[in-house]
């Protein structure tokens, strides 16, 4: 007789076939009067679809049948530790390709997995064992708990009821494949059932991290396996049977998820900060997971808004130890400290006032006797007095190349930029390091347009300063020189941080071409294309400085990626003057050339011919083509740059800081070379003066002086000016911070990491409830 369950069987969890679940039938009337007489003989029954051969007991604890269980304890209590057995069929990849695998188990293995919890404590008190195994292939399988978690009922409420229990009275021990409770529940895609796993994890004391990942099978007497064992949180990630809500509600609230969840599955992040914020738990974790700036870059690789929220919960406003005594200030003077803070804020932001105030300091926290909170406290300087706001990132040594590599990559979204912190690390190490070797780059660039263009005044009166040709030309092939150092060096510097491929985009490898073409003129300093090349990369270059002011910057920003929209309607336009100058040259056998100037003359001036051809197709054909180029493809062009500009026009301040955040990079990827401080801020300014009138005073006197003998001598000289010019800002004081990033390896050999803090101007506005009159009641 053969009796149907709807149950998967806990001992076929790991086979590849799920099979459907089959209808119970009703015993006979005959079998049921038999019942007594014929229990102590084997029972054929189906479970999962597989059959399985047991006594009458194994089917009553299956179907949940109480009485009928209670009754055959009674008459046969030895049965409560009697065995039925299922064949699985498994795949030909499994056990060497044989066809099934032979498994067992007992009552209370049946009853766990169907949710029966009262007849399960009937079993126990009949001398069955929460410990009792289930065997596969007569060896140790798994225990009541994991029958339980591995087959869930329909009445998912008995189920949860039942594992409570064996979660409760039962060890935590794993599956004979290593599998622990929580890995059993993560996939039953449950958040409830997961839950109350870790719940009783907690109550013993017993953490995610804790969990063995890795486990050795024994296969007999000589063959041993080992395998990793990925975590549950892993597990429930990739498996992707919750949803995020679900997977964020069920996960440990513990660094280590977090630290998971950024490897794995970044869109989670800001739900579990959110609900980490919700516990109470937020500033601890954090704290737990010792964050670094790498883990940030690889976060924002993955995702922007992930890596924002984690920024924003990592910065903080700063603990004070004597908050009576020594309170942060609630107010902060945004006026420039001294003369040269005013120059370069007029020549930076067209303004007089400090956008923000940026340190990076040793302390997370607002302690009495640091010398530089004397920038913030002294209102002495004057106005602008405004509200301010102080943050605090949590997050050790912050800054990094790795982190700007991110921040300068084309993929990012531009909107990260307008996180405050993101805004606030690039604008210090612009205007504290980068921003010096832009400025020195912007005189060098304008002394050599002044060069370039007496070099050409000379080409068409050599009789005046008949020595500024070479003057000009020795001068721009030693600038070529230290650019292509420069590139060289900054191939150094991603090679130093383990991505050299990161060198090979369009834009370096234009650089790269633009510091090698100049260098011909030393061959040829009369050679046209050359001369025309250099010009261009020159004059070019100035809109590239002009992003050193930033009210400058913003307006030409657009302009500088305007064309990258332009791709489609250049494409048409194109493919139709290629159409038409075919058609023409067809129409008119001239030579080549001579017909693509009509051509062009056409199509982009409008211009008709004096006389009508007197070929009708010809003459149709032009009528058609000035009609489609002057009222088409016009008015599309202008369309289309319209809306591209309005567009890049809405997003310029956004992309001047992506800009910046280029000439960050460039500088911290340089700075990988120049490890050593030698030389102070005040030096680096004497020796940049000093050079600039060496350079000058060779300049006039090799002028004046065509064929002097030191001529062989004057490229070095200029090189070795360039270079120090360029390099003596490349160790601006407290720049090697940012040579390697902290890790917690790194802490342990130097615990001076620093924290990057910013004071800006308060965003809150003061609402009317905040201007109620205080009273006091007598």
């Amino acid at each position: 007789m053969t009796v149907n369950s709807t149950v998967e069987s806990p001992l076929l969890a790991n086979s590849p076939i799920r099979s459907l679940v089959a209808p119970s039938r009703e015993l006979s009337g005959e079998g049921k009067s038999n019942r007594s007489t014929r229990s102590n003989f084997t029972r054929e029954f189906q479970w999962n679809s597989k059959r399985c051969s047991g006594n009458d007991l194994h089917v009553a604890a299956m179907q949940g049948d109480r009485l009928e269980v209670q009754r055959l304890l009674e008459l046969h209590p030895e049965w409560c530790q009697s065995r039925f057995t299922c064949q699985a069929l498994l795949s030909p990849r499994c056990f060497e390709g044989r066809p099934h695998v032979e498994m067992s188990g007992e009552a209370i293995h049946l009853a766990a997995s169907r949710g029966h919890l009262e007849i399960l404590k009937d079993l126990l008190s009949h001398k069955a064992s929460l410990q009792a195994g289930a065997y596969k292939d007569g060896r140790p399988y798994c225990e009541v708990l994991h029958a339980a978690l591995l087959c869930l009922s329909e009445d998912f409420a008995s189920t949860k009821a039942t594992v409570n229990f064996l979660l409760e009275e039962a060890e935590m021990t794993c599956t004979s494949t290593g599998r622990h409770p929580l890995h059993l529940a993560v996939n039953s895609g449950k958040p409830e059932l997961i839950c109350l796993v870790r719940h009783w994890m907690k109550k013993k004391g017993i953490t995610e991290e804790d969990l063995p990942t890795s486990h050795e099978v024994i296969e007999d007497s000589v063959r041993k396996t080992c395998f990793h064992i990925e975590r549950p949180l892993t597990v429930a990630i990739q498996s992707a049977k919750m949803k995020l809500k679900d997977l964020v509600l069920s996960a440990e609230p513990s660094a280590f998820s977090l630290k998971m969840f950024m490897a794995d599955c970044p869109e989670a992040v800001p739900l579990f900060l959110k609900r980490m914020t919700s516990l109470g738990k937020l500033e601890g974790i954090l704290v737990d997971s010792e964050l670094s700036s790498l883990d940030v870059a690889n976060l924002m690789k993955q995702s922007e808004l992930a890596a924002l929220s984690l920024l924003d919960a990592a910065t903080v406003r700063p603990r004070c130890q004597d908050w009576e005594m020594y309170p942060l200030p609630s107010t902060v003077s945004f006026a420039s400290r001294d003369w040269e803070q005013l120059v370069w804020n007029l020549s930076n932001r067209g303004t007089l006032a400090v956008e923000a105030f940026t340190f990076l300091e040793p302390e997370d926290h607002w302690t009495a006797g640091s010398r530089w909170h004397e920038t913030l406290l002294d209102t002495h300087f004057g106005r602008p007095i405004r509200d301010a706001d102080i943050q605090v990132c949590q997050i050790p040594d912050l800054i990094s190349t790795q982190l700007f590599l991110v921040l300068a990559s084309d993929d990012i979204d531009l909107q990260t930029f307008d996180n405050r912190l993101i805004t606030f690390i690039v604008l210090h190490v612009f205007e504290h390091h980068a921003g010096k070797v832009e400025a020195v780059r912007c005189v060098v660039n304008v002394w050599i347009l002044a060069l370039l263009n007496l070099h050409t005044w000379s080409m068409h009166h050599n009789e005046l300063l008949p020595g500024i040709i070479w003057v000009a030309v020795r001068f721009l092939a030693a600038q070529s020189a230290v650019d292509i150092l420069w590139e060289a060096i900054q191939i150094y510097g991603y090679a130093a941080i383990g991505q050299p491929w990161e060198y090979w985009s369009v834009g370096n490898l234009l650089d790269f071409c633009a510091a090698v073409v100049p260098t011909y003129l030393w061959l040829d300093p009369s050679n046209h294309p050359v001369l025309v090349v250099t010009i261009f990369i020159y004059w070019g270059r100035v809109l590239h400085f002009a992003s050193f002011c930033e009210p400058i910057g913003r307006e030409l920003q657009p302009f500088t990626k305007i064309f990258r929209g332009l791709g489609p309607v250049l494409f048409v336009t194109m493919v139709a003057f290629a159409a038409f100058s075919h058609a023409f040259f067809i129409l008119q056998p001239e030579s080549f050339s001579i017909s693509i100037y009509g051509t062009f003359v056409t199509l982009m001036t409008a211009g008709l011919p004096e006389e009508p051809s007197p070929n009708l197709l010809e003459s149709g054909l032009l009528y058609i083509a000035v009609t489609f180029f002057t009222v088409f493809i016009l008015n599309i062009f202008i369309g289309v740059i319209g809306d591209e500009y309005s567009r890049l026009k809405s997003q310029s301040f956004l992309g001047f800081r992506q800009i910046r955040a280029k000439m960050c990079l460039d500088y911290m990827l340089r700075k990988q070379f120049f490890r050593i401080d030698w030389c102070s801020k005040r030096m680096s300014k004497i020796v940049l003066l000093t050079l600039i009138q060496f350079g000058l005073v060779i300049q006039l006197f090799s002028t004046f002086n065509n064929g002097h003998p030191y001529e062989s001598l004057e490229g070095v000289a200029y090189v070795i000016i360039l270079g120090v010019m360029h390099a003596v800002f490349y160790n601006s004081p407290g720049s090697n911070k940012f040579i390697a990033p902290h890790t917690r390896a790194t802490e342990l050999l130097d615990p001076n990491v620093n924290y990057f803090w910013y004071c800006c101007e308060s965003e809150r506005e003061v609402e009317d409830g905040d201007l109620e009159e205080i009273s006091f009641s007598m």
